[in-house]
């Protein structure tokens, strides 16, 4: 056991969340095989699993002996992540004596136990507990030591700047023009319609969105220097940055303060922005936390800080440049070669799979805009610039098959025209091209997808399948239905748009828009995938419109989950059968949200371990089918998938009109003695007699059970507070036919 100082006041022992550097094999395990309990190394931690807990509640036990000198340091810190209902239990066998603390509450904690003098640790032990009665995980990020003295002036060692930066900004007195200096991130033509619209919707509401988003900068939020640390915390994913960067909101308020400055011509914003743009160049690193620049590590968060980072800092220095002496301009100009495309150049060389993926289009965002605005002042940069251009081409055309689909979840794919688009306007702008002709045309491709994955419930934008969330960008939503204007790309642009009327909030979404067509276009009755294994179906039923989507995939393809054979029903602008999509990644619930049990399932039953289906897939599962305005029928051999339990699976969706759909399971099982039909809904239900009724505010569904089945609903711990409803049908037997059917009104 090595300790590794990571600051003046802290150390590391042990580095859980790097696999080559982890000692999770130098811990003994307790686990209890009824409870299903198992730890794993994961690329970014050490996870925890149950599949109930223990009648004390107990669902992790691990210690280890150690010798280590803890002189210098008094108190041992634990981080770890809990389900909500969950505690850990800390405890120190050392030189002076044993000492113990419980955490208060679950979520991310970094728990300190307060050591003994001068003590020497001799053993370490950790126990979690969790009180809700149902399969969940944890994770474990790392041990360290710290001396509470020494970290007080750790923390005062980052207050070095005022508001005033004297020698980096002009000075209060200057009056800026407000002109862009470069052209590139904003240009005089759209400020100039820009400010005409913002004046019309400041008149006609009394606000702006350009104004909400940056009131909470402008009256709440601390000074941006004061949010000046040793990282920089990437607000969309708090895995990896420490608990008490919970506070520092630094990255992205910047270039929303100069839009509204230049819109407003309000010198009180840009000169705001600037003070950030600033703040962040005094950032040392560049990334989530220390972990990404552990002394001998390699582990790495890929570029996500960095490319957020520089596209702040390119708006910046384009639109409030003036605001900068050249000692400013040439510090931002530097931080963002050096810290910012360095580091996202380092990443793009190292991981192949980038281009495979949305993180490629996710990085190009500010690869490309600081290109192009870096160009500016440094012309050898040119020619990297040219190639992000063809390795984003490149990637777009990997991550779009053949059929326009793509095997991540839409949101995921939402990261090829909003933040790869982006990219890809501002290099079109740099070099005075049309920004249409510049995109792949693997984009004009997407039309039935769009199709099948757009959702028909009134609150959501997607089916929420694999790692997805219900809401798309309206900036990439922009991009697609300018590219395709006879799709439902149009449809989802005027479905975001309706949740929020007024401007769009950013200047390119504002010109995209302005040619995007006003009227919706019709859904496609029926749409197969062959790449992807998708399948919708549109009909209308009562004035509404009822949606039936089919998840099938291809074999290998990443961030999917347990899903293969799973179906979603929308009817009359509202989900009946959900997908439970995915929540933030620092949640254990996003772990959950994957597995099987969690979809509208055949899950095998009678066995101590999770059953669960091969993820990533060994062989492709594409449903066959057909369908029209008035019928679908659908067959989807499922057995592949699941071959651990299911030596034959196959699933049957037959509709002959809309208000009718059965849904037929024909199984044979390798393991277990039942299966349960499970079925996942936010919508109020309940069982009448031999079936169940689910109750929207504009249509009804009743589900007719088979004599001799199981009927039961559970209530489940949902996003965002709310509660999911799973209802399980089971049936007793090793081989049989399960028929539900499902009738709208």
């Amino acid at each position: 056991m090595r300790l590794i100082p990571i600051n003046l006041a802290e150390a590391i022992f042990e580095p859980f969340w790097d696999p080559a550097l982890s000692q999770l094999e130098q811990w003994t395990v307790h686990t209890a095989g009824e409870e299903g309990r198992r730890v794993e190394q994961n690329w970014c931690n050490v996870q925890f699993f149950w599949e109930k807990p223990s009648p004390s509640h107990q669902v992790l036990h691990m210690e280890r002996s150690c010798q280590l000198d803890a002189a210098g340091y008094d108190t041992l810190v634990v981080s770890a992540v809990l389900p909500e209902d969950g505690w850990l239990v800390i405890t120190a066998v050392t030189s002076k004596g044993t000492v113990s603390r419980t955490t208060e509450q679950g979520g991310k904690v970094e728990e300190g136990l307060t050591l003994p003098h001068a003590c020497c640790l001799l053993q370490l032990r950790l126990e979690a507990y969790a009180k809700a009665d149902r399969a969940a995980s944890g994770w474990l990020n790392w041990m360290g030591l710290h001396n509470s003295g020494l970290l007080k002036r750790y923390a005062e060692q980052w207050n070095c700047f005022d508001g005033k930066w004297e020698g980096y900004l002009t000075e209060e007195g200057f009056e800026p023009s407000y002109k862009p200096c470069y052209g590139i991130a904003v240009t005089e033509e759209e400020l100039a319609s820009g400010r005409k619209e913002y004046q019309e919707e400041l008149a006609c509401t009394g606000t702006s969105v350009y104004i909400e988003l940056v009131r909470p900068f402008l009256e709440e939020a601390p000074a941006p220097e004061r949010q000046i640390r040793e990282y920089a915390r990437f607000w969309q994913d708090s895995r990896f940055a420490r608990v008490r960067e919970n506070d520092q909101y630094i990255v992205s308020p910047g270039s929303r303060l100069l839009m509204h400055g230049l819109l407003a011509r309000d010198k009180g914003s840009l000169r705001l922005a600037a003070r950030y743009a600033l703040s962040l160049c005094m950032i040392p690193n560049w990334c989530d936390g220390f972990i990404a620049r552990y002394p001998g590590g390699v582990f790495e968060h890929r570029a996500f800080v960095q490319s957020l980072i520089v596209t702040d800092l390119a708006y910046i220095l384009d639109g409030a440049g003036e605001l900068f002496t050249p000692l400013g301009r040439e510090l931002i100009q530097r931080r963002m070669m050096e810290e910012g495309l360095a580091g996202i150049n380092f990443i793009t060389w190292k991981h192949s799979y980038i281009f495979d993926c949305n993180q490629l289009a996710w990085f190009t965002a500010g690869r490309l805009l600081g290109y192009a605005v870096l160009s500016r002042e440094y012309p050898r940069i040119r020619p990297y610039m040219e190639q992000a251009y063809r390795e984003i081409c490149e990637s777009m055309d990997r991550v779009v098959e053949q059929d326009g689909s793509t095997l991540e979840g839409p949101t995921y794919f939402m990261c090829q025209p909003d933040k790869g688009g982006s990219g890809i306007y501002y290099y079109a702008r740099a070099l005075a091209r049309p920004f249409e002709l510049l995109l792949p045309e693997r984009l004009r491709l997407t039309g039935d997808y769009i199709d099948a994955v757009f959702s028909t419930d009134k609150e959501r934008d997607f089916i929420t399948i694999c790692d997805c969330g219900p809401r798309a960008s309206l900036r990439g939503a922009a991009v697609m239905a300018r590219l395709l204007p006879d799709s439902l790309w149009v449809n989802l642009f005027h479905k975001i748009r309706s949740r929020n009327p007024g401007m769009c909030g950013d200047l390119m979404t504002e010109e995209l828009a302005r040619s995007i067509p006003s009227r919706n276009n019709p859904p496609k009755p029926f749409v197969r995938l062959p790449e992807a294994g998708y399948i919708s179906s549109v009909r209308s039923l009562n004035g509404g419109w009822l949606k039936l989507f089919i998840m099938g995939h291809k074999a290998g393809a990443g961030h999917t989950h347990e899903d293969k054979g799973s179906f979603v029903i929308e009817y009359a602008g509202e989900t009946f059968a959900m997908d439970p999509g995915t929540c933030s990644y620092s949640s254990p619930l996003s772990v959950e949200l994957q597995h099987c049990q969690w979809h509208n399932m055949l899950i095998p039953g009678g066995m101590p371990e999770r059953p669960h289906p091969h993820r990533p897939l060994v062989a492709d599962v594409k449903p066959e089918g057909w369908g029209d305005g008035q019928q679908v029928e659908v067959l989807a051999d499922l057995g592949v998938s699941f071959s651990c339990y299911y030596k034959r699976w196959t699933r049957r969706f037959y509709s002959s009109s809309p208000a009718l759909l059965t849904v037929t399971d024909d199984y044979e099982l390798v393991r277990g003695n039942r299966v349960d039909f499970l079925l996942h809904t936010l919508l109020p239900c309940q069982i009448k007699g031999r079936g169940v009724e689910i109750r929207g505010k504009n249509g009804r569904c009743t589900i007719n059970v088979p004599e001799g089945c199981r009927i039961a609903i559970q209530e489940l711990p949902y996003t965002d507070g709310q509660i999911m409803h799973r209802l399980r049908i089971g049936q007793t037997g090793v081989s049989g036919r399960l028929e539900v059917e499902f009738i709208f009104s």
